[in-house]
């Protein structure tokens, strides 16, 4: 009798038959695709792990690799053919969380495979000194993880600080004040990356500073003394090299004060990048600050910055009504993109305000009994290269007596109208020497006749919907429905 012995690679191929295929109709047809689930978590504590590549290696011939990442919840899923797999667990490197491998997993059916990982502890020791190696105290070392879980160790007076820390990759932001290393009290704020795997020492020598002057003068070139001057500094670049480290200084944000020589000093890193517009001093004339026009990068070399007065022109001229006669407390709003100055008219609507040159729009802002107005001259722009007068004419104006009716026709007395009220679409209204958009609010009320009178610009109108009242019978407020020209003698129905 002859005895059948069947080779390991010849048994494994019969398994490997019966698992992935089956017969019908004499066609071979492919085994289905089965779920492998599970979550991956830490072991101490419980906490979902996110991230973290879970990977099936096949241990038999004719099956693929499947890769999966667990999400938020750290669970993760994945569809795999039956089969003999190794299944690893790989954490992102940063996370510090030591990789497992689950070995010769047979996998047959739906699956739940969870697993734990574990995050070492290590001891870190840094030393924070400057860039001429004296050690700094009353630093804080900041250590923020992969996800942003933050440390803080303090240093002493040899400028040390330690703590024992879970492994993983961190950014080190060393903040704080140290009159020594900044005399004029800024904070320190420099970032650096740190990879803890392993028990660690380590001297953080911070990046040089040099001195940076601004100087403050009028349009007159007289100096400026005891100024205000605001530096924002940012970092723009790859880094700052001291020592064995690369830094990224944080913005830093200064206060300072010009001297009686009109200079304000301040140290900050080399390196560092100023933008545009983010030096300024105000100025002494008018509430206007002047500042950088051009971006510039700290240096030995580039360590000052001059700040001068533009020169001022003065818009005067006055405002009068459509018969001539000078309009009292009107405020001329003159503005651009930097800067808006104001000022009201004399009791004979005359008025002079005083800016730097350039090209402003001027807006008129008065008060017309309850009424709240704005007009705007259409193309109202004016260059200030000189002195300049402008005298403005301003729209006429009518008296509106408004008769508020419900819908029965009832009158609406002792009732608020709220209005709020504007040139429309392509709208203007016209003077004797301007065209004007308007806007006007506010609330007039009814008398016991339920009219409300008001005086308006004569011409605008209402739109539908921008004149209001609230009915207590029905705990709303309604609106008008139509449009109305708002002159003389109107009534304005109310359907509750």
């Amino acid at each position: 009798m002859k005895r059948l012995i069947l080779g390991v690679g010849a048994l494994v191929s019969m398994m490997l038959g019966v698992l992935c295929f089956t017969y019908s109709g004499g066609h071979a047809q492919a085994e289905s695709l089965i779920g492998i689930t599970g979550t991956v978590s830490d072991q101490t504590t419980g906490a979902a792990l996110e991230g973290v590549m879970v990977h099936a290696s096949p241990l038999l011939a004719g099956l693929s690799n499947v890769t999966a990442i667990t999400d938020v919840d750290g669970y993760y899923n994945m569809d795999i053919l039956p089969g003999l797999y190794a299944v690893d667990f790989t954490p992102s490197t940063a996370s510090g969380y030591v990789s497992k491998t689950r070995a010769n997993i047979s996998l047959l059916g739906v699956q739940v495979i969870n697993e734990q990982l574990t995050r070492p502890s290590y001891n870190l020791t840094g030393t924070i000194k400057d860039s001429q190696g004296h050690a700094l105290s009353g630093l804080t070392a900041h250590l923020s993880d992969y996800l942003g879980t933050p440390y803080d160790l303090s240093t002493n007076e040899s400028g040390v600080f330690s703590g024992t820390l879970p492994a993983g990759q961190y950014t080190l932001t060393i903040t704080g004040v140290n009159t020594q290393y900044f005399p004029d009290g800024v904070d320190v704020s420099v970032q650096t990356p740190l990879d803890l795997s392993s028990n660690t020492s380590h001297v953080y020598q911070l990046p040089p500073t040099t001195q940076f002057t601004v100087s403050a003068a009028d349009n007159s070139n007289a100096i400026l003394a005891h100024r205000d001057v605001r530096a924002n500094f940012a970092y723009q670049g790859s880094g700052i090299t001291s020592g064995s480290d690369v830094y990224f200084p944080a913005n830093v944000g200064q206060t300072l004060t010009t001297n009686s020589s009109g200079n304000a000093t301040m140290l900050v890193f080399a390196d560092m990048t100023i933008p545009q517009g983010n030096i300024c001093i105000r100025m002494s004339l008018i509430n206007y600050d002047v500042c950088n026009v051009a971006q510039m990068t700290v240096s030995n070399i580039v360590n000052s910055l001059s700040l001068k007065e533009p020169p001022l022109h003065a818009l005067t001229g006055r405002v009068t009504n459509a018969t001539g006669s000078g309009i009292a407390d009107t405020t001329i709003y003159v503005s651009n993109y930097d800067y808006g100055e104001s000022v009201n008219t004399d009791a004979q609507g005359y008025y002079s305000i005083s800016v730097p040159a350039g090209s402003y729009t001027v807006s008129f802002y008065l008060n017309q009994g309850p009424l709240a107005v704005m007009l705007t001259p259409i193309n109202s722009a004016v260059n200030l290269n000189n002195n300049m007068t402008r005298n403005f004419s301003l729209p006429a104006t009518t008296v509106v007596n408004l008769t508020a009716k419900d819908n029965d026709g009832s009158l609406l007395v002792d009732h608020d109208l709220y209005l709020s009220l504007a040139t429309p679409s392509n709208g203007t209204l016209q003077s004797s020497t301007d065209t004007y958009t308007v806007t006007a609010s506010g609330t007039v009320a009814t008398n016991s006749s339920g009219v409300a009178s008001f005086v308006l610009f004569n011409g605008l109108n209402s739109q539908g919907g921008d004149i209001s009242t609230y009915i207590p019978s029905i705990d709303a407020v309604i609106s008008n429905s139509s449009a109305v020209t708002l002159d003389g003698n109107i009534t304005i129905q109310f359907n509750l």
